[in-house]
């Protein structure tokens, strides 16, 4: 599968792709490990298209015969994408003991993050499954996250947004209900980022945590230029720590690139709207754009004062000069004709010395 990369609001699913993806020798600076190991680990997540199509992307974290592949990322082959094996090989990866087996995670605008999550326990995962509809979205096994100061676990997210050059901002959202508290509507035990009634923002004491989404993060956006060629503007990221302490990717819901100029392609299409939209004035020596207004006011303002320099050079030849040593000379414009009027170069002259002047 390859999936091309462009600027995405919402779930951004060729991100797990990419992280699939092994780094290419010529991109990478010096030796590098050829699969690309990474200090987070990405549960297992299946991918769902509307065409039908289906990725199954996980880390490896158990031992194989060739050690190589411990702690990489890999995917299953097409065998394993029937529901019966989905349904198994989440019931068995999940450790939870809130009793939720797996999230949806689908791309929806009227959240706060761009990502609707829906949390699933074994009979709803069943009826998910099963049922015909097209989705589009992701489907990734639960876990428990790292259980907090009061010693009870509470459903939390950590939030990294990067921002070139290397600028990562995070943030931490913990559930005010226990997960395990059945006698919550599930809704309001897993809220984090996708509301606020239920959810608080909490500091991160830890500077070992922030450190490691920040690495984390700058070393997504490297490997993503490695595979890809292509450099990231701004990047959101979502985490969470879970009860053996390791850093666990779930989804990226934003993604905006660089053009080959540096600039992000969400700004080049901006600007590039705003010359089409209004072009530049022809008369003007400099490239600024006017409003459609102030386009044609100019026009209309020269055209009536070379309207009144005519009617006033007319007047001064027919009024008579006063005799006397103080007499001053006669303009030598005024002995031209009136109904010739000023010459096409100085008319130009003058409309120019207007325009500069109108603001």
């Amino acid at each position: 599968m390859e999936q091309g990369l462009a600027n995405s609001e919402g779930l951004v699913q060729s991100v797990y792709h990419l992280l699939w993806k092994k780094a290419d020798p010529q991109h990478s600076e010096g030796k590098t490990d050829p699969l690309y190991r990474f200090t987070f680990q990405i549960p297992d997540t299946i991918l769902f298209t509307r065409s039908g199509h289906q990725w199954w992307y996980f880390t490896t974290t158990m031992a194989h015969a060739d050690p190589v592949y411990n702690n990489t990322v890999r995917k299953k082959r097409s065998i394993h994408l029937n529901k019966d094996a989905m349904f198994k090989g989440l019931l068995r990866s999940c450790r939870s003991k809130s009793g939720l087996v797996a999230v949806w995670y689908s791309s929806d605008c009227s959240e706060p993050a761009g990502v609707r999550s829906t949390y699933l326990d074994p009979c709803a995962l069943g009826e998910f499954l099963v049922s015909s509809e097209e989705r589009e979205g992701a489907l990734q096994v639960f876990t428990d996250p790292k259980a907090g100061s009061d010693g009870y676990v509470h459903h939390s997210m950590i939030q990294s947004v990067w921002h070139q050059p290397g600028v990562c901002l995070v943030e931490k959202r913990e559930n005010q209900h226990v997960l395990s508290n059945t006698y919550r509507p599930l809704e309001e035990r897993t809220q984090t980022f996708e509301g606020y009634e239920h959810a608080r923002r909490v500091p991160m004491h830890s500077g070992g945590a922030t450190a490691a989404v920040k690495e984390a993060s700058d070393a997504l956006v490297k490997h993503i230029f490695c595979v890809s060629g292509k450099q990231v503007q701004t990047i959101t990221l979502h985490w969470k720590v879970d009860g053996k302490n390791r850093l666990q990717f779930l989804f990226c819901s934003q993604l905006q690139l660089q053009d080959r100029f540096g600039v992000s392609q969400a700004m080049s299409a901006c600007l590039g709207a705003t010359e089409e939209a209004v072009p530049p004035t022809p008369h003007s020596s400099t490239s600024q754009a006017l409003s459609s207004r102030s386009k044609r006011a100019p026009k209309a303002k020269a055209w009536q004062i070379d309207v009144l320099r005519a009617d006033f050079r007319a007047w001064q030849q027919r009024c008579p000069q006063p005799a006397g040593p103080s007499t001053v000379p006669p303009d030598p414009d005024c002995t031209r004709s009136t109904a010739r009027g000023p010459s096409h170069s100085e008319s130009m002259a003058l409309s120019e010395e207007d325009r500069s002047r109108t603001v």
